[in-house]
């Protein structure tokens, strides 16, 4: 990680290009992490004025591509012999199909939110043949969510750290992290349970 920031910063000085295509690279493969440390440099001015929101653009695609491609991978593998494998070493395959199916939309965007979840959430959802349509409009507003936040919460972290550097900065970035992820579970199992508990009541008044 400290390698591709060092060479991201001498890049954003010799060629843009290069610049960022390792931050298009650098968002698809190694995640969160990644481009909470790039958004330091960003915002320090290493990629010039137009580096922000060209920055913007930049990880809005690489999600989308990546998105793509890992959901493309998961449906093509589906019926092949590695497929198979997989599929015999997957735990109750046909319950966490359904489950899938009938929560794509959390799903997808929980996974923006936690490190490393990206890949085996979208890739499940082409391995259950998720509806193509349906997942790049769900895909598109949780990438679009996903930076909202992330450019928000780095902002601050950012401005209330910036003493610390990329590397440091990156480091509370990974505890706030390990806070978020109790905080998102809580709010699902409300809402799961508050859905229930609703269809409850509406039932019992129709009745």
């Amino acid at each position: 990680m400290a390698n591709v920031l060092e060479s991201l910063q001498f890049l954003a000085t010799q060629n843009y290009f290069f610049a960022y295509l390792i931050i298009f690279l650098s968002a698809i493969f190694i995640g969160n992490i990644a481009v909470f440390a790039m958004l330091w440099l960003v915002l320090k001015g290493f990629l010039g004025l137009a580096g922000f929101p060209l920055f913007l653009i930049t990880l809005f695609v690489a999600g989308l591509s990546g998105d793509i491609l890992w959901y493309s991978l998961g449906r093509l593998l589906r019926y092949t012999k590695l497929g198979n494998f997989i599929k015999n070493h997957i735990p109750r395959h046909e319950k966490i199909e359904e489950h899938i199916h009938s929560r794509t939309e959390n799903w997808i965007m929980l996974a923006k939110f936690i490190q490393s979840s990206n890949f085996p959430v979208i890739f499940m959802a082409g391995w259950f043949k998720i509806n193509f349509k349906k997942f790049i409009k769900t895909d598109v507003l949780a990438i679009l969510t996903w930076l909202t936040v992330i450019t928000a919460l780095s902002y601050v972290l950012i401005a209330g750290l910036g003493g610390l550097g990329p590397l440091g900065s990156q480091e509370a970035f990974r505890r706030l992290e390990r806070l978020l992820l109790p905080g998102l579970v809580i709010f699902f199992l409300i809402n799961h349970f508050g859905k229930k508990i609703l269809e409850k009541l509406l039932g019992k008044n129709q009745s």
